[in-house]
């Protein structure tokens, strides 16, 4: 039904006392003022410009719309009736309070114009942005507002762009505020998450949402900063603070999570439960109301995702772009904090490098300048041992003595394998035989309050170690756990048995690479530590004992000899709890030799050559003359390597063997033999040193020095060497 525009007249007429103002914005026709205008061509005129035009008769409430009114709403014009309460009806109930009132202050506080932009429902139920424009163009002779007329424009397209430009604004400026935040190094990877999952769901309007990393060594996806809905599995479930997806059987992501992740193309749908990649999905699995996923790369290799759901209205391709850029400046964010790690964990190798090159310079000159002392002990009691009958007690003490100078000697071997300045004797042994030898050891030496077991897998592997050095991990392990039940008594746990570190459990252990290890556990009952104690339990001289009961050197060793042979040690303890140490060896498929027989004592060799010995410690030189004399060998000595190579020059057939130390004064063990093979290339040297290392054996062998040995020299080393060399080069 149409209605007739009865109330047109109210354009066309002029009441006698009525004041019109002819300097207000909307239009006023007047044909006495104006003269004769051709109606139908300023209908024409307005419907061009798309211009709406009204007039109402506020005393009545009777109102004119022009055709474009309504054409511009969807309506044919006149479909409804013309009124006031029509033009409030179609307002916008967001708008509606606002937009009244500006007409009311017009009528009743004689305001003389409005201006005013709100939004009218169209007949397809959507909605247009309009701007209203009007003035008072009829008042009585109190200056009651009668009637206002003006227009209405369309301003749809421009709310639109300008709704855009807004829209662009606040992403450029969270987005400049994210980036700014991104590159701040205090941000740790959680902080950096949460700003971006904030700033992608303010922009994108998604309620719910993830943002995730990719592990580098598993590949799962973990979703550690995610919103409620996401954190659930299924519908109705308790939802997780993180989340875990891994890959399946065939390598891909499951689900409508892992569809960009498997294709490494972000995408949107509107429509979830029809897309392809929810298929085969039970129905009780958590449903979203639409979906929108970026996965974030850096240089082609996926490092993360960020997903958004459930938002309030369709997903489009402008917030698709939006987070795809989000996405870069997280892959950026990414990039940097694991460049800073990359770059603090080198400053802490590096520290630990000086500080190991620190300890083995250290070690070096403690192993020199120890063994030197240690010398003429060995000397003088094997001396004083071989002097007296089986039968004497003083016999037995004196073996004291030299047990005590072995464990000296053992001390500062084990200082020189942590700093890595220790010969590598690695070869592929079995971990049972030398388990066994150190707890029948222990057992004689740990208290009888302590119980020691031992559960021992007899088909584990060999590894590549150095037996001695297995052996000092698990004296130092055990001695940590003896120290750790002191006083109380307990239990000391050894178990062996093997373990394969695969995708499944790597992440259970950060320092290892996937294969097969030997694990040695030592268990304790002890009293536990706390977290303030493990985060150092592995420094160097980091020590909870008293100051006369540890060095804080046996877990840095324990932990040095690991990871020196690939493997790596992990600790599990609480305080009151006990403490467990797992250490974790490769294992080889090298064959395994095993040497079952203890070697067969042998018997003093001696001899009658003529020997030039050379030592700048005359209490070393008194004892190791003492014993070569004693070997049946004639010595001439010198304590200055100058005056030895010039008493060699003078006679260099008269000496049949040289043995000389290296570190002297004026000339080196390495110089002097240089020097005595340039008079006599065939005179066979023995170089004794208080530190044996690859490098100065190697020098050594460059220059033709016969054999290298370590200090101290028992009388069982020595005379064996002597003839070693003398029996090859005779």
């Amino acid at each position: 039904m149409k209605y007739e525009n009865n109330t047109r007249e109210l354009m066309l007429k002029e009441p006698e006392k009525a004041r019109l103002r002819t300097d207000e914005p909307a239009i006023q026709v007047n044909r006495r003022k104006t003269g004769a205008i051709d109606e139908r061509h300023f209908e024409i005129a307005l419907d061009a410009s798309g211009t709406g035009l009204w007039d109402w008769n506020v005393e009545t409430g009777e109102a004119y719309f022009n055709p474009r009114f309504y054409t511009m709403l969807g309506y044919e014009p006149y479909e409804m009736r013309p009124s006031y309460e029509l033009w409030e009806n179609l307002l916008h109930p967001d708008d509606k309070a606002d937009a009244i009132q500006v007409v009311q202050e017009t009528v009743i506080r004689d305001k003389k114009s409005l201006d005013i932009e709100y939004r009218l429902k169209t007949k397809s139920g959507t909605w247009r942005w309009i701007s209203g424009k009007g003035s008072v163009v009829e008042t009585d002779s109190r200056g009651k507002t009668l009637r206002i007329a003006g227009t209405h424009i369309d301003i749809t397209k421009n709310k639109e762009i300008e709704h855009q430009l807004h829209r662009e604004l606040q992403v450029n400026v969270a987005i400049s505020e994210l980036a700014h935040a991104l590159i701040s190094p205090a941000h740790d990877i959680t902080k950096i998450a949460n700003m971006v999952l904030r700033c992608a769901k303010k922009i994108s309007g998604g309620r719910d949402g993830y943002v995730s990393t990719i592990d580098p060594k598993t590949g799962d996806n973990i979703g550690f900063v995610l919103t409620k809905e996401c954190g659930k599995e299924t519908t109705g479930s308790t939802p997780k603070k993180n989340m875990t997806v891994a890959k399946d059987s065939k390598g891909r992501y499951p689900g409508l999570r892992g569809h960009s992740l498997n294709t490494l193309k972000a995408f949107y749908t509107n429509s979830p439960k029809e897309h392809n990649a929810c298929s085969g999905l039970p129905d009780h699995h958590s449903k979203f109301e639409n979906f929108l996923s970026v996965p974030v790369m850096i240089a082609d290799k996926l490092v993360g995702q960020i997903v958004l759901a459930n938002a309030d209205k369709d997903f489009t391709d402008w917030e698709l772009r939006i987070v795809e850029h989000i996405g870069e400046l997280y892959a950026l964010a990414l990039h940097h904090q694991k460049s800073d790690a990359e770059k603090l964990e080198l400053q802490m190798q590096l520290r630990h490098t000086h500080k190991m090159q620190a300890i083995g310079t250290l070690a070096g000159g403690i192993t020199h300048d120890f063994n030197n002392i240690l010398s003429p002990i060995v000397g003088y009691t094997e001396l004083a041992i071989s002097s007296l009958a089986k039968d004497r007690k003083e016999r037995a003490y004196l073996k004291e003595v030299l047990k005590a100078t072995d464990r000296a000697e053992n001390l500062v071997k084990q200082i020189l394998y942590f700093s890595h300045k220790g010969p590598d004797k690695r070869s592929p042994i079995k971990l049972q035989p030398v388990i066994n030898d150190v707890l029948r050891l222990l057992r004689s030496t740990l208290p009888a309050s302590i119980e020691i077991r031992q559960l021992l897998d007899a088909s584990c592997g060999p590894t590549m170690a150095d037996p001695t050095q297995i052996h000092q991990i698990i004296i130092n392990l055990c001695t940590n756990a003896h120290h750790a039940m002191e006083g109380a008594g307990g239990t000391i746990e050894v178990r062996l048995d093997e373990v394969d570190i695969s995708a499944d459990n790597a992440k259970e252990h950060n320092e290892l690479e996937l294969g097969k290890y030997l694990r040695m556990t030592v268990e304790d009952t002890g009293e536990g530590m706390d977290s303030s104690v493990l985060e150092r339990i592995f420094d160097p001289y980091f020590t909870t004992k008293e100051q006369d009961k540890g060095t804080g050197l046996g877990l840095s060793i324990a932990h040095g000899i690991a990871k020196h042979c690939g493997g790596d040690i992990e600790v599990e303890s609480e305080p009151g709890k006990g403490s467990s140490f797992h250490v974790y060896l490769p294992r080889t498929a090298e064959i395994c030799h095993i040497e079952h027989d203890k070697p067969t004592p042998v018997s003093l060799q001696k001899g009658d050559e003529h020997i030039l010995l050379v030592d700048d410690e005359e209490s070393i030189v008194g004892v190791e003359k003492l014993v070569l004399k004693a070997l049946g060998y004639r010595i001439t000595n010198s304590t200055s390597s100058p005056d030895a190579v010039e008493l060699f020059r003078k006679h260099p057939e008269e000496f049949d063997l040289v043995i000389t130390d290296q570190s002297m004064p004026k000339m080196t063990g390495l110089e002097l033999a240089k020097n005595m093979i340039r008079i006599r290339p065939d005179i066979p040297i023995i170089l004794r040193t208080g530190l044996v290392n690859s490098d100065l054996e190697k020098k050594a062998k460059e220059i033709g020095i016969r054999k290298v040995l370590g200090k101290p020299l028992t009388q069982s080393r020595i005379s064996k060497g002597i003839r070693d060399v003398l029996n090859a080069f005779g």
